[in-house]
């Protein structure tokens, strides 16, 4: 039998020299084990974690400069085509508010280009202040039952594109939006979505826009109460918003006018 004693003689083996080959040993549970065995497979463990934080790290960083192909095209359009997109777009909200001067039942595409053209050449100069500094050249991009919005983002550790993924659709109260937050993203790592929810909180009520937040779906949802006074105009008429559809490329808004019973003013 082979002892599973450690060497009487007192000196171990030179562990530069290859000894002969020895048959397996079957040692019993709970006896010693030489460090020789765990100690240079926990450096080894330790290396290959220390190289896999590393490369989350390098991951993290490399992706928030990654730039989505859809915003990458966003951005790529000439801006004499964004300001025909974004007349167009003012042109569909005069039709509708003529549409609902009239009491009809109305409804209004607007493209994805339409929308991108509208954050470029209108945006800036008739709401300057809506976008915090840290936020730069939002684009949207429209998918079946989903909204993108990408943007460059510079803060909170934060220097690259940013993604926020959402729904969005009416809800049982009258001219209520809900804003279902999917995933906010830099690349292919997820931010906390609290910030997030502060940030659209805090602006909503800068521009007097009431918001409460729900789940559904393990998701937060803004519900976000349009005010009367903002769809309200002359004849006491007053826009209801029945329903949001997001579809590939395009987002619809359908709805009627009512008459509020309040004294209103001509626009």
């Amino acid at each position: 039998m082979i002892s599973t004693e450690p060497n009487s003689t007192g000196t171990e083996p030179d562990l530069l020299e290859t000894e002969p080959l020895e048959p397996p040993v079957h040692r019993p549970r709970g006896r010693h084990v030489s460090r020789q065995g765990w100690l240079p497979g926990c450096l080894l463990i330790f290396l290959i974690l220390s190289l896999c934080a590393a490369g989350l790290i390098w991951l993290a960083l490399e992706s928030a400069q990654q730039v989505p192909e859809f915003y990458a095209q966003a951005l790529a359009a000439p801006i004499e085509d964004a300001v025909k997109q974004g007349d167009q777009l003012e042109i569909k909200i005069s039709r509708v508010q003529n549409a609902a001067r009239n009491q009809q039942p109305w409804q209004v595409k607007f493209t994805q280009g339409e929308v991108n053209g509208w954050l470029v050449a209108d945006l800036p100069n008739k709401f300057p202040t809506v976008l915090p500094r840290e936020m730069e050249n939002p684009r949207v991009h429209f998918e079946p039952g989903k909204a993108k919005l990408a943007f460059q983002y510079s803060a909170s550790g934060i220097d690259g594109i940013v993604v926020a993924e959402c729904n969005i659709f009416c809800t049982g109260e009258q001219n209520q939006l809900a804003v279902q937050i999917i995933s906010v993203k830099s690349g292919v790592v997820s931010l906390p979505i609290a910030p997030w929810m502060d940030r659209l909180s805090h602006s909503a009520e800068q521009a007097g826009i009431p918001v409460r937040w729900s789940s559904l779906g393990g998701n937060q949802v803004a519900l976000i109460s349009i005010p009367d006074k903002l769809l309200q105009f002359g004849d006491q008429k007053m826009v209801v918003i029945e329903a949001v559809q997001i579809r590939s490329g395009n987002i619809f808004i359908s709805g009627t006018t009512t008459q509020t019973g309040l004294p209103g003013s001509d626009d």
